[in-house]
């Protein structure tokens, strides 16, 4: 869905990956699936948040097909910023991007808080 963009991308293929890739390196932004291999993206987002790294600041979206009120709240529990449902549909992806590569997310997400 990205790929048409001037996005510079990295994949992690489970919540280990996702974990050590945040540690060696900046990201603006983390899309994280809650279902994953090995490593689950709900431990992955509260590890990355407990590393006190830079990673640590990093705002970190959902992907899932957990779109349940409970699902999502626990995906905020774990740290994650944004919730988008599966199927990803495109404009909901780039909304998200656009709210959080301007800095507008983290304000939004209060006054939904």
């Amino acid at each position: 869905l990205l790929q048409p963009f001037d996005i510079e991308i990295d994949t992690a293929c489970d919540g280990v990956e996702a974990i050590h890739a945040v540690e060696q390196q900046g990201y603006d932004l983390i899309l994280m699936d809650v279902q994953m291999p090995v490593m689950d993206g709900l431990t992955a987002a509260r590890r990355i948040r407990a590393s006190g790294g830079a990673g640590a600041a990093t705002p970190i979206i959902a992907m899932t097909a957990n779109v349940l009120p409970d699902q999502v709240r626990k995906c905020h529990e774990a740290g994650m910023d944004d919730h988008i449902g599966k199927p990803i549909s495109p404009a909901s992806l780039l909304g998200a991007l656009a709210r959080w590569a301007d800095g507008r997310g983290e304000t939004a997400e209060r006054a939904q808080a």
